[in-house]
């Protein structure tokens, strides 16, 4: 049927929609924001667009991220650690 399945979609692409269920993967620094946004203008949108991707759930939001390993330990994106 029309509308079953996984969509894989970018933040951007996903402007004006909504889904009952988004999945949110690999919510890390380096990756969001991504490592190239280094103005406050550039980490602004990161944000805006981390929001907007948020947003798009209508019932259940999963937001994921890496911890790493031991030897090598990754670090949670900034956006989700002003939200717990």
């Amino acid at each position: 049927a029309a509308g079953k399945g996984v969509r894989i979609l970018t933040y951007h692409a996903s402007k004006g929609l909504e889904f009952a269920c988004v999945i949110m993967p690999d919510l890390n620094e380096g990756s969001v924001p991504h490592r190239k946004a280094v103005s406050e203008k550039e980490l602004e949108e990161e944000r805006r667009m981390f929001y907007v991707g948020m947003t798009r759930a209508r019932e259940k939001l999963y937001l994921y991220y890496r911890t790493g390993t031991k030897e090598e330990p990754e670090t949670r994106s900034r956006f989700l650690q002003v939200l717990s």
